[in-house]
């Protein structure tokens, strides 16, 4: 036998494998539908393993990458009240996925259940709440999408006084301002935030986070939103009153200092992901869905306000899963909706709740004393958790979403940092803006892992992240990446 044939027998197995695990590195994308009806089934789980996966996007479809895993492995999907359906990997053939309802599937035993009380089963929950739920060291890999409509009541911006620039400019940059403000009244528009983060936590609810990507899909051109044109206005205002004179300012809209230049006061372009932000932002919306604290689960953690009643009985995953929905029985209770327990452990699964008819969200009126208004009208969100392979469950999915008004009329002062108070320059403006905002927040926590203190202590934060601003939807950019598939909106996004 020839050396080459010698030498390519001997490295077959190992060309094998390699062709083999190129086949199966790679993304899966479909849809799950409902096999009577034929609609998309939004928010089912697709899984591999205990601890990897994916929700259905608002339509249906679903993007997961099997690259850490074999052809030989199952990806199962899955959705209360269905039958779950599984399949190895290498025998996914079809882009289509169906699930039956599970009709009549649950055991007698569980069917004698659904006579306890609605009271009876919420105890049970909160005593089980901290055996249920993963509070120690764990490491979650998140992708996060925040969707933001913003329509522009008011935006206006004025130079009152600037005592290093003749009149006449101020006038010509006033009027520059002017009409920028009248192009975007009454304008509506749309950003995406994307990006994907790894948490994590302690015990004592503090996280650190190691940003690996972020996109802001965006119009720039067309963009109306108070960032957008705020940075446009500044831009105005750089351009025309630059001074390398150094300021003192105070102000929370502003970088804060008593030796800042002008030009770096209005430096707004954002290109970069903060992670201070970042962490502020995951920190409150980890808490508000957290059955532990009870910040905004009351209706879990303190259940006497609501009125509960049992709807059905239902099964996920072969568990039997209590349905239960609740409305405000106190003045002090704000949401209605649905709960879904399980049977077997009496964990909530899966929570949906809004603000109940004629409840507001949060608000606060200094219109007259500071020039602020806030005032949130509508609010509502889903949760759902998934047991991991310790047996304690843990976020899978977290969407919230709210609509708020917002108004703000201020004005600043920047005074020259000069001994002479006579001959200061002095700089003063006003901002009034007033806003309709719709926020959409999703996330999608892709894998779930125990670490040790020692790990978490270990780790140093960059911080941040390069922003990468798109204008249209580029989905190569997400390739290596596990996230909420996109949907029409986001890929229709207009240039």
């Amino acid at each position: 036998m020839c050396k080459n044939a010698t030498i390519l027998i001997r490295i077959a197995p190992l060309l094998f494998f390699l062709f083999t695990s190129v086949s199966f590195s790679q993304v899966i994308s479909g849809v799950v539908l409902d096999k009577k009806s034929n609609e998309t089934i939004p928010f089912a789980t697709v899984q591999i393993g205990t601890d990897y996966g994916v929700i259905t996007n608002s339509e249906g479809r679903f993007d997961i990458s099997t690259e850490k895993f074999t052809k030989n492995d199952s990806i199962k999907f899955s959705f209360l009240g269905y039958k779950a359906s599984s399949f190895a990997i290498k025998d996914l053939a079809q882009d289509t996925i169906y699930l039956s309802e599970n009709i009549n599937q649950l055991d007698n035993v569980y069917l004698m259940n659904k006579n306890l009380a609605p009271d009876t089963i919420l105890a049970r929950v909160n005593r089980r709440i901290i055996e249920n739920y993963d509070t120690g060291y764990q490491k979650l890999t998140v992708f996060s999408r925040k969707k933001q409509k913003y329509r522009s009541i008011n935006n206006a911006f004025k130079i009152k006084k600037a005592d290093f620039v003749s009149k006449k400019v101020i006038s010509n940059v006033n009027q520059e301002l002017n009409t920028l403000s009248k192009t975007a009244e009454n304008k509506t528009s749309t950003v995406y935030n994307d990006d994907f983060t790894e948490i994590y936590a302690s015990k004592n609810d503090s996280i650190k986070l190691d940003i690996k990507k972020a996109t802001r899909l965006i119009n720039t051109s067309k963009n109306t939103s108070a960032d957008v044109i705020q940075s446009k206005a500044i831009e105005v205002i750089a351009k025309s009153l630059e001074s390398s004179n150094t300021f003192k300012i105070r102000s929370g809209l502003f970088p804060v200092g008593d030796s800042v230049e002008l030009k770096n006061v209005f430096k707004t372009s954002i290109d970069t992901l903060n992670v201070k932000d970042k962490k502020k932002s995951l920190q409150r919306i980890l808490k508000e869905n957290n059955f532990m604290t009870g910040t905004q689960f009351d209706f879990v953690t303190d259940f006497e306000k609501y009125e509960y009643t049992l709807d059905d009985m239902t099964s996920f995953n072969g568990e039997a899963v209590y349905v239960l929905s609740f409305t405000p029985r106190k003045k002090s209770a704000d949401y209605a909706g649905h709960i879904y327990v399980s049977a077997d452990s009496y964990a909530v699964l899966k929570a949906e709740y809004a603000l109940a008819e004629g409840k507001t969200g949060a608000s606060i009126n200094l219109k007259l004393l500071l020039g602020f208004k806030y005032k949130e009208s509508a609010r509502s969100g889903t949760v759902i958790y998934q047991k991991n392979s310790s047996d304690k469950y843990v976020p899978r999915y977290i969407k919230t979403q709210s609509q708020r008004y917002t108004y703000l009329n201020r004005s600043f002062t920047f005074i020259e940092n000069n001994a002479d108070r006579k001959t200061r320059m002095k700089l003063k403006m006003n901002i009034d803006t007033e806003a309709d905002i719709n926020d959409l927040n999703e996330l999608l926590f892709v894998n779930s892992e125990i670490i040790s203190e020692n790990e978490f202590s270990s780790l140093n934060e960059s911080p941040g992240v390069k922003l990468e601003k798109i204008s249209t939807y580029d989905p190569s950019l997400w390739a290596a990446y596990t996230i909420i598939s996109p949907d029409t909106a986001i890929k229709e996004f207009e240039n």
